[in-house]
C-alpha cells in the first residue's frame, strides 16, 4: 500500500529541482519506487503549499489538491515520463485543480465573471526575500508596490523570484508565450523601480 511520510528527508541534503530531477528520482518513481515517490513529495510540498495558499486561503483545500494531485501521479506514473520540468509541471497541475475546486464553489452567475488564468496573488511583507537587515517599511513599501502590479504581473513575479522558475517553465504554468514572459518580467520591474523612486526609496531591489 502506497504511505507518504511527511517526514521524509532527501540523504540529508538540500537540492534545487533541476538537481532533483537529474538525480533520476523523478524517473525511479515512475518506476515504481516508493522510497523515490516520497523524496518527489516532500521535497516539492512546501513550494507548492505556499503557492497554493496565494491562490486559496483555505490551508485544508490546499493540502487535499496536493494530496490528489501525488496520489493521481502515483497511481498513473508511467505517463508521466516526458515531462520537461517536474516542479513547473507539479505547479500547473495544482493551479489547475484549485481553479476546478473553486469554482465548484461559486454560483453560476460568480463563475461567468471568475478568470480562471490570473489567480489574486498578494505579497505580504513576511514574503519578501529581502536582506534581513532591511528595515520594517522598506519592506512594507515593496510589498504594497508589488501590489499594485496586475493579477498576471503578480503570478509571474511570483513563478520567477519565489518558486524560481525558469522563463520557460514560466510559460508552461500559465500557457503564455516565452516572450510575454520576458517582457513582463521586465515591464515589472521597471514599474516597481519607478514606485519605489517616487516614494523616495532609489535603492536596489532585491527580490
Amino acid at each position: 500500500m502506497l504511505t507518504i511520510r511527511r517526514e521524509y528527508m532527501i540523504d540529508d541534503k538540500l537540492l534545487s529541482h533541476s538537481q532533483l530531477d537529474c538525480e533520476g528520482i523523478w524517473f525511479k518513481m515512475i518506476e515504481g519506487d516508493e522510497k523515490a515517490f516520497n523524496k518527489v513529495y516532500h521535497y516539492y510540498y512546501s513550494d507548492l503549499f505556499f503557492y497554493g495558499l496565494k491562490i486559496s486561503n483555505d490551508s485544508d483545500l490546499v493540502k487535499d489538491c496536493i494530496q490528489e494531485l501525488f496520489i493521481k501521479i502515483w497511481m498513473f506514473r508511467e505517463k508521466f515520463k516526458g515531462i520537461y520540468s517536474v516542479k513547473a509541471y507539479l505547479i500547473k497541475s495544482l493551479r489547475n485543480s484549485l481553479t476546478m475546486e473553486l469554482l465548484k464553489k461559486k454560483t453560476i452567475l460568480q463563475r461567468n465573471t471568475l478568470q480562471i488564468h490570473e489567480s489574486a496573488i498578494q505579497f505580504s511583507q513576511e514574503d519578501l526575500l529581502v536582506n534581513d537587515e532591511t528595515n520594517a517599511l522598506y519592506k512594507k513599501l515593496i510589498a504594497t508596490t508589488l501590489n499594485k502590479l496586475t493579477k498576471r504581473q503578480r503570478e509571474i513575479i511570483h513563478l520567477k523570484f519565489y518558486q524560481e522558475l525558469s522563463y520557460l517553465e514560466i510559460s508552461e504554468v500559465l500557457g503564455l508565450q516565452y516572450q510575454v514572459i520576458r517582457n513582463t518580467v521586465y515591464e515589472s520591474m521597471k514599474e516597481l523601480r519607478f514606485h519605489l523612486q517616487k516614494a523616495g526609496n532609489d535603492r536596489m531591489v532585491i527580490l
